[in-house]
């Protein structure tokens, strides 16, 4: 009997650089490709852009069980086609089977199923947040990608109500597969390594750090503001070191950075690409994980935070109660004044510090990308009857 093609749209990984899409993108793809009885019954066939496939060797996939074909069009060109809603049924090129797109984005299928992957809806929740270019974009387009798949695919039970909610989809259409965390990968580092790697991006002694897009949704501005609020004896001895790529908004935030530091406030901001080799060192060093963010779909560094054993400081909404539980500070990440208390309060309370961490880990403990796999698979299978 053939075995039914899983076509996984992988634009996301052909990147130098990738987004965390890019990385639970990759996760998923691995662990599929490393089940034995999946792959007795599908066969994984990734579609990448023109001129990419020379980046998916950086990513150590199983290609002896991948097959990848490319899609014969310049990436913007292929882009504005579907954007503009001029693309033809794409199975029609690249053959019947399930189709899988993992960042909103589907295509139209005339003779399969998809899954479409919509990992939070911040566009509806807070637009002020989302590049108006982009937003015009997602609010012309994203109620036909959910029309047209079979099944959305979210990544927490919080996501999954927002999208009933605020895109009127039935309940049954949406399926949860929460992210995971490789705990052989994000694992407390040892010292002297982790002492490298600090070095290598300016950190000196204690720090507070966050991971993530230099974006208006993640409240950095007001992290800043509380971080600058702390008492001076906590300024002198802990920095604040921000991590992550320049997103859209980012040019206020970067100039509040300056201003800053030019005020004397310890901050530090790599002016250089920190790659993903480096997180599991600069949250082993780290004392608190900040992550307080207006909204999210998920919070994936609040469990690679967890998993290196660093406690974490979270905003006070229901997707990071969700995944922390009990294993995290939660403020209100509208409340400056809130955010500065308990990051002081953490940081001097050892026995506080120890306790999330204890929790911290055995949260880690239930979210791995082989159960995230199993949850996914079995999506999969109910659409291949």
């Amino acid at each position: 009997m053939p075995k039914t093609k899983l076509f996984i749209e992988a634009s996301a990984i052909c990147e130098t650089r990738i987004s965390g899409v890019g990385q639970v993108t990759l996760s998923t793809i691995i662990e599929l490709a490393k089940n034995d009885a999946f792959l007795q019954r599908f066969k994984i066939v990734l579609l990448i852009p023109s001129g990419t496939r020379g980046s998916l060797q950086q990513h150590s996939l199983p290609m002896h069980n991948v097959e990848t074909k490319v899609i014969h069009l310049e990436k913007h060109i292929f882009h504005r086609l579907l954007v503009y809603r001029l693309l033809p049924p794409m199975d029609l090129l690249f053959g019947k089977g399930i189709y899988l797109f993992p960042n909103f984005k589907n295509w139209p299928v005339y003779h399969s199923n998809s899954l479409t992957y919509i990992h939070d809806v911040a566009f509806r929740l807070y637009p002020e947040t989302v590049q108006r270019k982009n937003l015009k974009m997602l609010k012309h387009n994203v109620p036909l990608w959910v029309k047209r798949t079979t099944r959305i695919i979210t990544v927490s039970s919080s996501s999954k109500q927002e999208i009933i909610h605020e895109l009127g989809v039935d309940t049954d259409k949406v399926n949860v597969v929460p992210n995971g965390v490789d705990t052989t990968y994000f694992r407390p580092m040892p010292k002297i390594e982790t002492d490298d790697i600090k070095q290598q991006y300016g950190i000196q002694g204690n720090y507070l750090l966050y991971v993530g897009n230099i974006e208006p949704r993640k409240n950095i501005s007001r992290l800043l503001d509380a971080y600058a609020g702390l008492p001076e004896n906590l300024r002198d001895e802990y920095s604040l070191v921000l991590v992550g790529g320049g997103g859209w908004g980012k040019d206020d935030i970067e100039s509040k950075i300056v201003t800053l530091q030019g005020d004397g406030f310890n901050i530090i901001r790599p002016d250089v690409y920190v790659p993903d080799a480096h997180l599991p060192y600069l949250y082993s060093g780290a004392s608190l994980l900040t992550h307080v963010a207006l909204h999210e779909g998920f919070g994936l560094s609040v469990l690679q935070a967890m998993a290196c054993k660093t406690p974490v400081l979270a905003s006070d909404i229901a997707v990071l109660h969700e995944v922390a539980d009990l294993a995290a500070t939660y403020v209100n990440p509208l409340k400056i004044s809130d955010i500065t208390d308990k990051m002081s309060t953490v940081l001097q309370d050892k026995k506080l510090q120890q306790r999330l961490i204890t929790l911290g880990t055995k949260r880690v403990a239930e979210y791995s990308w082989k159960e995230s796999s199993k949850k996914l698979v079995k999506i999969i299978e109910r659409l291949d009857r």
